[in-house]
C-alpha cells in the first residue's frame, strides 16, 4: 500500500480516471520499476533430506503432530519417485504411528514400499505395518503374520544393533496391552444433510428459496414458502477455494479436508492433497496451470484473493474453451439488463458454471484499494504470462491495453475476479473460545446473492469445501434469507458492527441495528405479543422445557472433547432445538428472546459437528 500512496501523490487524478486508464497507468508503473526476475523453486533432493534430518533430530522432543508437518514439508520438496520421497513417507509413517493415526501410517508405508525402499530398512517398516494392523484390530490374521514374517526375514540385512531392536519390538507385539487406541478423527462429512433436489432453477437448493431482485435490496434470496428450522436451504461446493499459506502442508488443496498422510503435487513444492484422487481432479480442473504460476510467484508472496482470482480465471478459460469465447460470454453477461435470469443458462443458477461467478457483485472498494487491486492484477497477469502457455501467442508481453485487446480483456477480468474474491468466506479452526485462526477461504456463487444482517437466519455448516446452509429459525414465506459478514449482534455492539461494516462501504439497517441491540441486549418475550391467554400459558410450559434443555446442552459441552460423545447425542440435540423452534414459529413472531435462545443453541450444536474444530 506504500507504493500505491506514492502513486497517488504523483497523480491526483487517479480516483476519477477510467478503469482502462488506471490499467494503462499501472502497466507503465510496473514496467518502469522493472518486472521481477522469475526464479522457479523446484523439488530438491538435498532440501528434502535436510528437512527429514531436522525432523529426525526433533523426533523425541516434539509432539507427533508437529513432526508430521515437518515430514510433510520434506515430502513436498522431494522429487517424485526418488529415494528421498520414499524416505520421507517412511519417516512420516513413524510419526503417524506414534500419533495413533494407524491407517494413515499404513498408507505411507505402502507409498514408501511402492517407490522402492532399501532392504536393510524395510524390516522396520514391516514391523510398523504389523503394529498398525494390530492396533486397528488385535486379532492375528494373515496380513499381520505376513508383515511379521517379512520383518524376521529381513533381520539378516541389518546390523547387530538394528537386529536387536527389531527382535525386541517383535516380542512386544505379542503383548496385547502394548497397543494404543486409534486417534479419533472428527468426520464432519457424515453430518452433512442430503442434497436438496426440489428446486428446478437452483440445483442442490431447497424449493423453498428463490432468487429475487428489487431496487431496495438489489439481488437477494427469499423464502417462497414457510421454512422450518433445521431445513437445508442449499448444499454447495466451493467454486474456488484457497488454503491459507501457513496451512498448506495440513489441508488438501482441492477439498480442504484436514490431511495427515497427504500426497504432494508431482511438479511443485507448494501444495498437498489428501489423496491421489484429489490431486488428479485439481490437476484437470486448474492446477496444471496454477502449479507453474504458484512456483513463479512464490506462495509466500500471495494473498487469498490472488489465488482465488487466478483459479477463477483458469476455470473460466477452460470452461469457455478459448479467450475469444470467454470474451463473448463476459460481454454478453455484462450487456444483460435482467438482473438475474437472463444472465443464466436456461434461467438455471448452476453454481458449477462460471456465469454464476461472473455476475457476483464486485466489492465496493475505496479508490486506493481499487488501485491496489489493479496494480496487483498487472503483476498476476505478468506471472501468469511468463510461467504458463495459457494465452498462446495472444499475450507474449505486457503492453498498453489499447495496443492489445487481450491484455486489456485479461487485466479487466483478473481485476474483476480480485474484487469478487473479497466476497470469499473465511473458514477457521476453533482452537479455543477466543482463538480461531483462518485456515482456508471459499467462494460460493449463491452467497453473492445473500444480503447481510447482524442477525442471520441460517448457519453455514462446513465440511471441507462443502457448505450446507441450515435454517436456524422458522422463516416465514416472503422473508429474505440473510447472511452475516462477520458482525453478529450477539458478539458486537452496534457501533463496533457499524465500524466493521463501514470498511466494506456498507450501512446496516437490520432489526438489531435499528433497535441498538448488542451482546447484553434482552429481546422482547413472546409474553409481550398479542396472543391468547391460553396460548401464552401453554407456551410458558414449553419455554421452561426449552430453557432446561438449552442450559443442559451448554453444561454438557463445557470443556468437553466432542469425540467422546456418540453421533446420536449431537443429532438428538439438533433435533430437540429444531422442535422447539418450529413449535414457536407456528405461533410466535420473531424477534423474541425465547426463540433467540433456542436459535443460538441450534447454531452452537451445528458448530459442534462441522469442520470448525480440527
Amino acid at each position: 500500500m506504500n507504493r500505491i500512496n506514492e502513486i497517488f501523490e504523483k497523480d491526483k487524478s487517479l480516483p476519477i480516471i477510467s478503469e482502462e486508464d488506471k490499467i494503462e497507468l499501472m502497466i507503465e508503473h510496473f514496467l518502469s520499476t522493472g518486472p521481477p526476475v522469475i526464479k522457479n523453486k523446484r523439488k530438491d533432493a538435498s532440501r528434502a533430506l535436510e528437512l527429514i534430518k531436522s525432523a529426525n533430530d526433533s523426533f523425541k522432543l516434539m509432539r507427533s503432530m508437529y513432526l508430521i508437518t515437518m515430514y510433510t514439508e520434506a515430502i513436498m520438496n522431494a522429487p517424485i519417485g526418488s529415494p528421498e520421497l520414499a524416505r520421507g513417507f517412511a519417516s512420516r509413517s513413524a510419526a503417524l504411528c506414534n500419533a495413533r493415526l494407524f491407517e494413515d501410517s499404513l498408507k505411507d508405508i505402502d507409498r514408501a514400499m511402492a517407490i522402492g525402499y532399501p532392504d536393510h530398512l524395510k524390516g522396520a517398516l514391516y514391523l510398523r505395518r504389523a503394529k498398525n494392523l494390530l492396533s486397528l484390530d488385535p486379532k492375528m490374521r494373515p496380513e499381520v503374520q505376513e508383515a511379521i514374517a517379512e520383518a524376521r526375514r529381513l533381520m539378516d540385512k541389518v546390523d547387530v544393533d538394528s537386529e536387536k531392536k527389531i527382535d525386541k519390538a517383535l516380542k512386544k507385539l505379542r503383548q496385547k496391552d502394548s497397543f494404543s487406541e486409534p486417534y479419533k478423527k472428527w468426520d464432519s462429512h457424515k453430518f452433512l444433510p442430503p442434497v436438496p433436489n426440489d428446486n428446478p432453477l437452483i440445483p442442490r437448493a431447497s424449493g423453498g428459496i428463490a432468487l429475487n431482485y428489487n431496487e431496495e435490496f438489489g439481488r437477494h434470496v427469499i423464502a417462497t414458502r414457510d421454512i422450518k428450522a433445521g431445513e437445508t436451504l442449499i448444499l454447495a461446493k466451493a467454486y474456488v477455494s484457497a488454503v491459507k499459506v501457513d496451512k498448506m502442508a495440513k489441508f488438501c488443496w482441492y477439498c480442504l479436508q484436514r490431511t495427515w498422510a497427504s500426497v504432494p503435487c508431482n511438479l511443485c513444492i507448494n501444495v498437498v492433497f489428501c489423496s491421489e484422487e484429489c490431486r488428479d481432479k485439481a490437476w484437470n480442473e486448474y492446477h496444471d496451470i496454477e502449479c507453474r504460476f504458484l512456483t513463479a510467484i512464490k506462495t509466500e508472496n500471495v494473498d487469498p484473493t490472488d489465488i482465488l482470482s487466478i483459479k477463477m480465471t483458469i476455470k473460466a478459460v477452460k470452461e469457455a474453451g478459448s479467450l475469444e469465447k470467454l470474451k463473448e460470454q463476459v460481454d454478453m453477461l455484462d450487456s444483460m439488463t435482467d438482473k438475474i435470469n437472463s444472465n443464466l443458462n436456461k434461467n438455471v443458477f448452476d453454481d458449477t458454471r462460471y456465469e454464476t461467478v461472473c455476475i457476483i457483485n464486485r466489492d465496493k472498494l475505496n479508490h486506493k484499494e481499487a488501485i491496489a487491486d489493479v496494480a496487483r492484477s498487472v503483476e498476476l497477469l505478468y506471472y501468469l504470462m511468463k510461467s504458463t502457455k495459457m494465452f498462446g501467442k495472444k499475450i507474449v508481453n505486457l503492453q498498453k491495453p489499447r495496443n492489445n485487446q487481450w491484455v486489456n480483456f485479461m487485466l479487466k477480468l483478473i481485476f474483476r475476479h480480485k474484487e469478487i474474491s473479497h466476497h470469499a468466506v473465511e473458514l477457521r479452526v476453533r482452537k479455543a473460545e477466543d482463538h480461531a485462526p483462518i485456515r482456508s477461504y471459499i467462494l460460493i456463487p449463491l452467497y453473492g446473492f445473500l444480503n447481510h444482517s447482524c442477525d442471520p437466519n441460517f448457519h453455514k455448516m462446513t465440511s471441507g469445501d462443502m457448505n450446507a446452509l441450515i435454517s436456524t429459525r422458522y422463516i416465514k414465506k416472503g422473508e429474505q434469507i440473510f447472511m452475516n459478514y462477520g458482525s453478529r449482534f450477539q458478539m458486537m455492539d452496534k457501533w463496533s458492527r457499524a465500524a466493521y461494516l463501514e470498511r466494506h462501504n456498507f450501512k446496516c439497517h437490520c432489526i438489531p441495528c435499528v433497535n441498538n441491540w448488542g451482546p447484553n441486549s434482552k429481546l422482547p418475550s413472546f409474553m409481550e405479543q398479542p396472543l391468547p391467554i391460553t396460548a401464552k400459558q401453554f407456551l410458558a410450559v414449553i419455554a421452561l422445557d426449552a430453557s432446561q434443555h438449552v442450559s443442559k446442552f451448554y453444561d454438557d459441552n463445557l470443556n468437553v472433547d466432542r469425540r467422546e460423545k456418540p453421533d446420536s447425542y449431537f443429532l438428538e440435540c439438533i433435533n430437540k432445538f429444531k422442535g422447539f423452534l418450529n413449535f414457536y414459529g407456528g405461533i410466535v413472531s420473531y424477534p423474541c428472546q425465547e426463540i433467540e435462545d433456542c436459535k443460538q443453541a441450534l447454531t452452537d450444536a451445528l458448530k459442534l459437528v462441522d469442520d470448525h474444530s480440527l
